[in-house]
């Protein structure tokens, strides 16, 4: 069984199924391809795939989230998206601040709202760059917020905050999903197709999505229709 079968390569999967004699099951979303060498299409494998079957319902996500996660695709269209999803939220919050520390102080009150109101909500705050994580969780100890940076294997499941990078979210489900760094992102240069990262960032919040961004607003967002979020 080969879960996230999308970020494998295609040499990868067949030397797995050629490995296993017997039969092999992969289960993935292309669209949450993150890595440039994972597969673009389940024909990559280059074998003959016996049975396919396409999950249409999302019980993860709300509608709401869904719909935005969708506009930040580039090509939307091409997104493997469930057909209909379990129930509806709120829809995602962008809260506009003049600079990268009005952001974060932003995100961090925001946290703070929820652990107040709800203390055992799963909270996630995430960052694009591995050196702004411990300054995210001293920030959040300044205010009485327990959080842990997860690595490795550091991951908690616990009623701590947990501060780590997009990539490694993959997987996951938290309530709140608080994202810092959007405007630094896409100016990062690195391997994998942004909007297939952000689309996995945001499809990870149960209960909503909060992007804590500067001025101006990213381009990133500059193709999601402003009737699918709140801006604050």
């Amino acid at each position: 069984m080969v879960d996230e079968a999308q970020d494998f390569t295609p040499l990868q999967l067949l030397l797995l199924h050629r490995l296993s004699h017997n039969s092999m099951t992969m289960a993935g979303d292309l669209t949450q391809r993150i890595f440039d060498t994972g597969i673009r299409d389940w024909d990559d494998l280059g074998e003959p795939i016996d049975n396919r079957y396409v999950l249409t319902m999302s019980h993860r996500t709300t509608l709401e989230t869904a719909l935005f996660a969708k506009a930040l695709m580039r090509d939307a269209s091409s997104a493997t998206l469930a057909e209909r999803v379990a129930y509806h939220g709120e829809r995602p919050l962008v809260m506009q601040c003049r600079d990268d520390q009005s952001a974060v102080s932003a995100a961090i009150d925001y946290v703070g709202s929820i652990k107040a109101n709800n203390p055992s909500a799963s909270v996630l705050l995430v960052h694009p760059r591995n050196a702004a994580l411990r300054g995210l969780r001293e920030g959040l100890a300044a205010v009485g917020i327990t959080g842990y940076v997860a690595k490795g294997d550091t991951w908690e499941f616990s009623e701590k905050v947990t501060v780590t990078t997009y990539r490694r979210v993959q997987g996951l489900e938290y309530d709140y999903v608080v994202v810092l760094g959007l405007n630094e992102f896409e100016t990062m240069p690195m391997s994998g197709d942004k909007s297939h990262i952000l689309y996995t960032l945001a499809t990870r919040a149960k209960v909503q999505l909060v992007l804590c961004v500067r001025d101006p607003l990213p381009a990133l967002l500059s193709g999601v229709d402003n009737a699918l979020y709140d801006l604050r």
